[in-house]
């Protein structure tokens, strides 16, 4: 996660999951990813983290709305599926689930993408904000069981205050 624009660190939430180079099975713009191989099927879930620094108008939901799309993009389709708020005004963003349906080696897979976006102000140019977007990609079932873990990767994340510039 060196380079997200704010040092974060994080909790993976099982000792099942392993991380994988950024870049594993053509992953893109990932800053972290992790899979998990001990589920049931035949789909091996996959954390990721992507995100940098973001100084248009965009708001916090636009740039769900653009992760929504940018799956879309990848697969040919994605439905945004359930959609929350969530966080302050230092540190806005949203909850979202999207499902997507997608041709892996020849295979189909209906897929579930438990999703984070998150954002954090920079209180000396408010127009400036750190973006970071965490998914879980896994098949629906998988996502049944895997979404109490995803929570609380989600509730780990924190800034490293011991690497923060200053």
């Amino acid at each position: 996660m060196d380079d997200f624009p704010v040092p974060i660190r994080f909790d993976l939430p099982a000792p099942q999951w392993r991380a994988v180079p950024p870049d594993f099975g053509g992953i893109r713009n990932a800053l972290f990813v992790a899979l998990r191989d001990d589920t049931e099927g035949d789909y091996t879930p996959v954390l990721s983290f992507s995100g940098g620094w973001r100084t248009d108008d965009a708001t916090m939901e636009q740039i769900a709305d653009e992760c929504v799309m940018r799956l879309r993009e990848e697969t040919g389709d994605a439905r945004l599926m359930d959609r929350r708020a969530a966080g302050t005004a230092q540190s806005p963003g949203y909850s979202q689930i999207i499902q997507s349906v997608a041709q892996i080696d020849g295979t189909e897979y209906v897929l579930a993408r438990l999703q984070a976006v998150l954002g954090l102000v920079d209180p000396e140019q408010p127009r400036r904000r750190a973006v970071l977007v965490v998914s879980l990609t896994s098949t629906g079932e998988q996502a049944k069981v895997l979404a109490p873990e995803f929570e609380a990767l989600v509730k780990s994340l924190r800034v490293d205050e011991s690497r923060r510039a200053g």
